[in-house]
């Protein structure tokens, strides 16, 4: 996927991704070091901690799909890590944690409330 004109899709488009059987390629994402965070560290970071590898290479993230486990992430203060984050421990084996989650403010301080009211996040801790 080319991830170019919408990079602030790539971190949720990443958690689909680490679902997914096989590998998923995203594409145009060397402008996501440039943003709130280095968001392709976060992407590789919360990746490999719930034990999905992702590579980062010649402007691509790499995603080799694999169930997410639980874990314990740091938000980065980035709101768009956070919420990916709570996304793809939604569907983790077991209890995970998202620290730093007063990120969400900046851009959807409900975000919680009505992911939860959706019916996600029932193994979510924030």
């Amino acid at each position: 996927y080319d991830m170019e004109d919408i990079p602030d899709l790539c971190q949720i488009v990443a958690v689909v991704g680490a679902y997914a059987n096989g590998t998923t390629v995203l594409k145009g994402v060397n402008r996501l070091k440039l943003k709130e965070s280095d968001r392709i560290s976060a992407i590789i970071n919360s990746l490999g901690l719930a034990g999905v590898k992702a590579v980062y290479e010649d402007n691509k993230i790499l995603i080799y799909g694999k169930t997410p486990q639980r874990a314990t992430v740091d938000g980065g203060n980035d709101h768009r890590t956070v919420m990916s984050a709570v996304i793809m421990f939604s569907g983790a084996n077991g209890e995970s944690r998202v620290t730093g989650a007063q990120a969400i403010t900046k851009s959807y301080p409900d975000f919680v409330r009505d992911f939860k009211l959706i019916g996600g996040g029932v193994d979510v801790v924030i």
